[in-house]
C-alpha cells in the first residue's frame, strides 16, 4: 500500500491479520478497535472514526482479489450506499471483518475502481455485528507516473550454513585451498575458493564485525574489501565494522591511503609481540582474518570465529 501511494500513519494502521486467497473477491481480517491516544478529551463514539477508517481499509484484500502485486493505484472512498454502526454493551479491542467486492457493471473489469465493496465487522467473542457498510465505491487518486520507481527488488540466495563448520574444519579448508600460494595473483583459483568461505560466513551473518591483520611488511591488500578475485560484494556490504591492522608504520599509512573511502573502516598498528593486541577477543569481532607469512613467503590466511 505504501508503494502505491497510500500513507497510513501509525494510528491508522489497524489491520492486525489478513486472510485472503489469490483470485477471490472475498477476504477476512482482524482489526484493532482501540481508540488512539489523545492529549485532549475525546467525544464519545459508538466507534471511533479511526476505527471506522480501519474497517474501510479491510476491503482492500478483496478489492484487489488477494493479489498484493496488483495494488497499483490509490483509491479513496467516494459513495456509500449504507452504513450501520451498532453500540455494543461492552467494547472489544478487536473485530473480525468479512469483506467482499462486486463488479458495478461499468468500467474495465480488471481495474479495482470498477468494483464496490461490502464490509461487516463482528465482535470475535460474542459474534455481534459492530459495523456494516455496503456499496462502497471509489475514486482514483492520481499520485505519480511510476508507482514502483522507489521499489527495491530482492531475490532469494541459498548458501551453506557456516555454523556447521567447526574451527578445525575451517582451518583445514583454508590451508588446503591456499597451499602453495606465494602471491595473491599467482593462484586466483585458490583465492576464489577462499573468498567463497568468507562469503558463506558473511551470508550467514551479514552484519559482521570483521578484523583483518596483515603480518607481511609489504602487504597492503585486504581480503575482505578487495576479495583478491571474484567475490560477493553484496554479502559483505552490510558489515557493521571493519578493522584493518598492519605490523609496520609504512604498511599502516599505505592501507589508510588505499582504503580511505571505506566509510566503516578503521586502521591501527599492531605489535606482534603483544598477544592480547594481536588476537582480539571473540566479544569484539565476529570474524578475524590473520594473514601469516612463513620463511618461504607463502601468504596463508587464518580464521578466528
Amino acid at each position: 500500500m505504501q508503494d502505491a501511494g497510500y500513507s497510513f500513519g501509525p494510528l491508522f494502521q489497524k489491520q492486525l491479520e489478513v486472510e485472503s486467497v489469490a483470485g477471490s473477491r472475498e477476504s477476512r481480517s482482524i482489526l484493532s478497535l482501540t481508540e488512539p491516544p489523545s492529549a485532549f478529551n475525546q467525544s464519545s463514539y459508538p466507534m471511533h472514526p479511526v476505527c471506522i477508517d480501519g474497517c474501510l481499509q479491510s476491503a482492500a484484500a478483496s478489492l484487489w482479489a488477494g493479489h498484493r502485486s496488483s495494488v497499483n493505484t490509490v483509491l479513496i472512498p467516494a459513495i456509500v450506499d449504507e452504513v450501520i454502526i451498532n453500540t455494543p454493551s461492552t467494547r472489544s479491542d478487536t473485530g473480525m471483518a468479512v469483506t467482499s467486492s462486486d463488479y458495478i457493471g461499468v468500467g474495465r473489469p480488471e481495474e479495482a475502481k470498477s468494483y464496490k465493496s461490502n464490509v461487516r465487522v463482528y465482535d470475535p467473542t460474542t459474534g455481534k455485528l459492530l459495523f456494516q457498510m455496503s456499496g462502497l465505491r471509489y475514486h482514483k487518486l492520481d499520485t505519480r507516473d511510476d508507482i514502483h520507481a522507489a521499489h527495491t527488488y530482492t531475490r532469494v540466495t541459498w548458501k551453506p550454513d557456516s555454523t556447521f563448520l567447526s574451527q578445525d574444519n575451517l582451518q583445514e579448508l583454508a590451508t588446503h585451498w591456499t597451499f602453495g600460494v606465494t602471491q595473491y595473483e599467482d593462484d586466483s583459483q585458490s583465492w576464489t575458493e577462499l573468498n567463497n568461505v568468507i562469503d558463506v560466513i558473511a551470508h550467514k551473518k551479514p552484519n559482521l564485525k570483521v578484523m583483518e591483520i596483515n603480518t607481511a611488511p609489504n602487504d597492503t591488500g585486504s581480503v575482505w574489501l578487495e576479495g583478491v578475485g571474484p567475490f560477493d560484494k553484496s554479502s559483505r556490504a552490510a558489515s557493521r565494522a571493519y578493522h584493518l591492522a598492519s605490523t609496520t608504520p609504512a604498511g599502516l599509512i599505505a592501507v589508510q591511503e588505499k582504503y580511505a573511502s571505506q566509510g566503516n573502516a578503521e586502521f591501527s598498528l599492531v605489535d606482534l609481540a603483544n598477544a592480547d593486541e594481536f588476537v582480539p577477543s571473540e566479544t569484539d569481532f565476529d570474524l578475524v582474518i590473520v594473514k601469516l607469512v612463513s620463511s618461504s613467503e607463502i601468504v596463508t590466511p587464518r580464521f578466528i570465529l
